[in-house]
């Protein structure tokens, strides 16, 4: 008909036949669907076992439809039937994996094996596969152990269980590794599977800090509302609290990535738990340590001896800095480490922190120097007005209340603003 189109033009008969010849072929096709359709949904019914030969073909079959609401409707249908066997394998592995004592045993028991590989299968076939922080059943069924050990001691009255000493649980957690992990990834692997484009390493590391998430969410949250009470020194404690869970978390963060060489996302750019906090927790460390700083840098610029040159600070060869110039470079220094951990590779798609950087320099480094750079601006100012005033730079002043600015005393005062 095209041909017959394209030679004879656009007769109203030859175009009327096209038109149904495509809805004979697009109601042909809406039948096959629907026969697939069908065909398709009452093989998914008769399933009431676990068949990953079976299931595969018809996950196949589902992908191969064109309409998408059928393929919609089915792999839904699918995923349900996925998860209503989970519990009967979940079990299974549960069971051989506390009756084998895989921990201490120095081989593994073939059932374990196999419920291990039978779940990883089961999982496999969900259309909608499992995303960090979501791991894959298997191991976070093998973690179900550590969980209740954890939950044991950071979830109960147990002494353990402190706000202001959230190392007790990051460090259970990191020793936990430190005994069991080389020995996990030793038995259970993921090669041979349909999931061996994944660590083994990272998932049982992911299935753990489950717990570990959820209890860093809780001690969070608390602080975040503590903060709120209008006490000065309740608000000053539970700030104090707040920035020591912050350091303490970006340690355990990067233990996990120098010593686990933890990287789930298999880029180089996992966020942490880091990742949990928000702008208006750095916020308060900022502000915090801000205030602690100005009153540092304004008894350094406020002293008697600001200005004085220290001769004994640096060999004879070098040039003789003030006492102000020394101590700023130590609280510059020590404001430097204090912070240094923030910037790192990992941390550097976090948007609250770029916005932290940015206060940051803007509230202490930019200051300071301002700050610093008009002090030393006033002092120049002055010895010129100083040099203006006097006759002579070789001989002394007259008048004995005037500054000497002459000889070596000239050249001191000058270079109390230069160093």
């Amino acid at each position: 008909i095209n041909a017959l189109i394209t030679g004879h033009g656009d007769i109203p008969s030859l175009v009327a036949a096209k038109n149904l010849v495509l809805e004979r072929q697009r109601l042909l096709s809406l039948k096959s669907q629907q026969s697939q359709y069908k065909d398709l949904d009452e093989k998914l019914n008769e399933i009431t076992y676990f068949d990953l030969i079976g299931l595969k073909e018809l996950k196949n079959g589902i992908s191969e439809l064109t309409n998408l609401k059928y393929q919609a409707t089915l792999y839904d249908k699918l995923d349900q039937l996925i998860i209503s066997l989970k519990p009967k394998y979940q079990q299974a592995l549960v069971e051989s994996a506390g009756s084998s004592k895989w921990v201490n045993s120095s081989s593994i028991a073939p059932n374990l094996e196999t419920d291990f590989h039978n779940l990883l299968n089961l999982q496999s076939l969900l259309n909608k596969q499992p995303k960090y922080p979501v791991t894959l059943w298997a191991f976070e069924t093998l973690a179900s152990n550590f969980k209740i050990s954890f939950d044991y001691h950071f979830n109960t009255e147990k002494e353990t269980n402190r706000i202001d000493r959230p190392e007790l649980f990051l460090n259970y957690f990191t020793n936990y590794l430190s005994n069991h992990l080389s020995k996990f990834v030793g038995v259970f692997q993921l090669q041979d599977t349909e999931y061996s484009d994944r660590f083994a390493h990272s998932e049982f590391i992911t299935a753990l800090l489950k717990p570990v998430r959820e209890k860093f969410s809780q001690v969070l949250e608390i602080l975040r509302s503590s903060l709120q009470e209008e006490n000065p020194k309740t608000q000053e404690a539970n700030t104090q609290l707040l920035i020591h869970l912050i350091k303490e978390t970006i340690t355990f963060d990067q233990a996990l990535v120098s010593d686990f060489y933890y990287d789930p996302l298999d880029d180089g750019n996992w966020e942490g738990l880091f990742a949990l906090f928000n702008y208006t927790d750095l916020e308060k460390w900022l502000n915090y340590e801000t205030k602690l700083n100005v009153a540092n840098f304004e008894s350094i610029i406020n002293s008697s001896n600001c200005f004085h040159i220290d001769y004994t600070s640096v060999g004879d060869a070098q040039l003789k800095p003030t006492v102000s110039a020394i101590k700023l470079k130590y609280l510059f220094e020590n404001i430097t480490n204090n912070f240094s951990k923030f910037f790192l590779q990992n941390y550097e798609n976090n948007s609250s922190l770029k916005k932290f950087k940015l206060k940051f320099f803007a509230k202490i480094y930019l200051r300071f120097l301002e700050s610093y750079f008009q002090r030393l601006e006033d002092g120049f100012i002055a010895f010129n007005e100083l040099f203006k005033k006097s006759r002579s730079v070789i001989h002394s002043a007259k008048n004995n209340t005037e500054i000497d600015i002459t000889g070596t005393k000239g050249l001191e005062r000058l270079f109390r603003i230069y160093c």
